[in-house]
């Protein structure tokens, strides 16, 4: 009995020290994996991109580099843009033969996601709009929940062509005066969808049927 208390008292030791020796493992692993957990569903988020610009088929140049932040709680962000956007007298002259024309200005937001793959939304608007708008501006980005740009809406200060905008443009470009886009822009958060109901079916028309909520009786549907 007293050599089954020694071994057993020396087991309670060992076991003791190797707990010991654990714990710090275990609470670095632990909090190591609160932090993952923590920056996963971190609500805030800041996300940088860049916009390209282009004229007709011509090749996409740098216009500003952005970023935005939102919080998915408050279902709000903002947009912020780096760089002065510059339109220099290649530019111009580019928007102007292309107005004459009834071209198009191009611009595009190019972002790589947390795969590294990149992802490209673009519009257009006539180019005389830009210049009649004498580069005024506001770009509306639509992001779903994951930070992702799904689709851009540019719209210019001015939806017509104006010969005396143009004009103006050019004549602070000869007095050297700088000529920028001023630019506005928006984040626009996605709503999340209406969550199924169980037993309905999937048809928004069988609503209007009759009683029951099967839809009632349809008419045959007709090709033409």
């Amino acid at each position: 009995q007293c050599f089954r208390r020694r071994m057993m008292m020396r087991l309670s030791a060992a076991a003791s020290s190797l707990l010991l020796l654990l714990l710090p493992l275990v609470v670095a692993a632990s909090s190591s994996a609160a932090q993952s957990d923590s920056a996963a569903v971190d609500p805030e988020a800041l996300y940088a991109f860049r916009l390209e610009h282009a004229v007709d088929a011509g090749s996409f140049s740098s216009r500003a580099a952005a970023r935005f932040e939102f919080s998915q709680l408050a279902r709000s962000g903002s947009v912020a843009l780096d760089g002065d956007q510059a339109v220099d007298a290649a530019m111009l002259a580019a928007l102007e033969k292309s107005a004459a024309k009834g071209g198009f200005y191009r611009l595009r937001a190019v972002q790589r996601d947390e795969h590294g793959q990149q992802r490209v939304v673009q519009a257009s608007v006539p180019s005389c709009w830009v210049l009649a708008s004498t580069l005024r501006d506001m770009i509306v980005f639509h992001v779903d929940a994951y930070g992702h740009i799904v689709s851009l809406e540019y719209k210019t200060a001015v939806r017509a062509c104006d010969e005396s905008a143009v004009a103006t443009l050019r004549a602070k470009a000869k007095r050297n005066k700088a000529l920028r886009f001023r630019t506005k822009g928006k984040l626009n958060l996605g709503r999340p969808g209406a969550k199924p109901v169980p037993g309905r079916t999937g048809n928004p028309m069988a609503a209007g049927g009759a009683q029951g909520g099967d839809g009632g009786d349809q008419p045959p549907q007709k090709s033409f």
